[in-house]
């Protein structure tokens, strides 16, 4: 799809009249975003059943491969490497 695909795919508001599954299957795979992103994260939540941290969507078809029954779930800590391969992450907690 290119930007301007996206641009008036976006313009007709088809999220709105759209499950929260036809959002994911459209838009999970699709690299340009045709939607409000609070709306995708929403749908994308609501369908693997558990909190997505906004990291995961930069994570190369992870989330795809999920939803698609590919792979489990990452850890946080995972996806965070995933992410800074290089880097020490440090966690902090209220517990």
């Amino acid at each position: 799809m290119t930007r301007d695909e996206a641009l008036a795919k976006a313009a007709t508001k088809w999220w709105e009249a759209a499950t929260d599954r036809e959002i994911v299957q459209f838009q999970l795979p699709e690299p340009l975003l045709c939607m409000p992103f609070s709306r995708f994260h929403e749908a994308v939540e609501k369908i693997l059943g558990r909190p997505v941290f906004t990291h995961e969507f930069a994570i190369h078809g992870a989330l795809l491969g999920e939803f698609e029954g590919h792979r489990e779930p990452l850890d946080p800590l995972d996806s965070l490497r995933q992410l800074v391969p290089n880097e020490k992450i440090i966690v902090l907690g209220t517990e």
